[in-house]
């Protein structure tokens, strides 16, 4: 695949690679490296280009449900993990409306303007793994508040993880909270190709 990143100015961060044969087990015939910079603006076009090149077969209900869960979780880590945004932190910017004009500041300090997103897609016949790294020290994923509380419904953020758990097979953190790994599994090609057909 050849190299992304001269598209245009406005893909400053953007490389893919492939590296056929890597991953840690024989089934993942396939992989390729994406980095991102810390610009939120880009996530949405970043996923599209991703979906595009290195993630094929998922008919367009999975990719639309890989997109929503890529979406939410590189966010994530651009925000909560390169640029240190705790959730309060996050409540407290969007009601002050204040919010992007942190993202900016933090965005241009010293010590984390040169942080990127990894985002390492894997691919056998069967499923799609992707995992999603930032540079962050990352954070306590096992006391995540539940989005559904009575406490928590009206938050107007603080849905992306369970967003993206609802969109694929499988969801898991490392130790540290500074890497998620997903797995969408390939749906049987036939019916996908009968159910595109179809417009369905």
């Amino acid at each position: 695949m050849a190299d992304r990143s001269s598209r245009s100015s406005t893909w400053p961060r953007l490389k893919l690679r492939y590296a056929a044969g890597s991953g840690a087990h024989p089934i993942w015939r396939q992989a390729a490296c994406a980095e991102l910079g810390n610009d939120i603006a880009l996530v949405g076009p970043f996923v599209d280009d991703l979906l595009a090149d290195c993630v094929t077969g998922l008919g367009l209900e999975g990719a639309d449900q890989l997109r929503i869960a890529l979406r939410e979780l590189i966010t994530n880590a651009i925000e909560h993990g390169n640029l240190g945004l705790s959730y309060a932190d996050k409540s407290s910017l969007l009601a002050s409306g204040l919010f992007k004009q942190e993202l900016e500041r933090r965005r241009a300090e010293a010590d984390r303007e040169g942080r990127t997103v990894e985002v390492w897609v894997r691919r056998s016949d069967e499923a799609v793994m992707i995992q999603i790294r930032d540079a962050g020290v990352g954070f306590d994923w096992r006391g995540l508040p539940d989005p559904r509380a009575p406490v928590d419904i009206l938050d107007d953020h603080g849905r992306g993880i369970l967003l993206a758990r609802l969109s694929v097979d499988h969801l898991e953190f490392n130790e540290a909270g500074n890497q998620v790994t997903i797995i969408k599994r390939i749906a049987d090609r036939a019916a996908i190709a009968s159910k595109n057909a179809r417009g369905g």
